[in-house]
């Protein structure tokens, strides 16, 4: 399968394929009128492309605007070190109209830090978190915090 991103002329373009975000706390910009082909076929979501909000050597946030809010995923670990710069980003990016998704299936690990910005983040329903694996869910339970994130184990 043969994945082919198209970008208006003069749209940034970052080393990983993603479009160029200057300062991590800040929105990304819009691409408009790039579009997606997967084999010369439009994608589905044609018109949404992932900008990546935060990186560092342990992990990496990407966010794709949609209608009503916006998906950011989490990818790697999450942990005191990066907590700090995480929550701002997050509640930056939070700050939009809509409810913010926060996609943390791929995240492989995440310490008590992490998860207690996540429940900070999700406390005012303005975000919610999608994918919880198995043993994050086995966690908010023990610290009684499953209703706060509206997830069900």
């Amino acid at each position: 399968m043969a994945l082919t991103q198209h970008r208006p002329s003069g749209a940034a373009s970052s080393s990983l394929g993603t479009p160029a975000v200057g300062n991590a706390g800040r929105k990304p910009a819009t691409t408009e009128g790039a579009s997606v082909t997967i084999n010369d076929k439009p994608a589905p979501d044609a018109g949404l492309i992932e900008a990546v909000l935060h990186l560092d050597r342990t992990l990496r946030i990407t966010y794709s605007p949609l209608p009503r809010g916006g998906v950011v995923r989490l990818v790697g670990e999450l942990d005191a070190g990066n907590t700090p710069p995480v929550a701002r980003t997050l509640t930056q990016v939070r700050a939009g109209e809509g409810v913010l998704t926060v996609d943390v299936a791929q995240l492989e690990f995440v310490d008590l830090a992490g998860l207690r910005m996540l429940i900070g983040l999700c406390r005012d329903r303005s975000a919610r978190l999608a994918g919880v694996p198995l043993s994050m869910r086995r966690l908010l339970r023990l610290l009684n915090q499953e209703d706060v994130l509206g997830t069900r184990a």
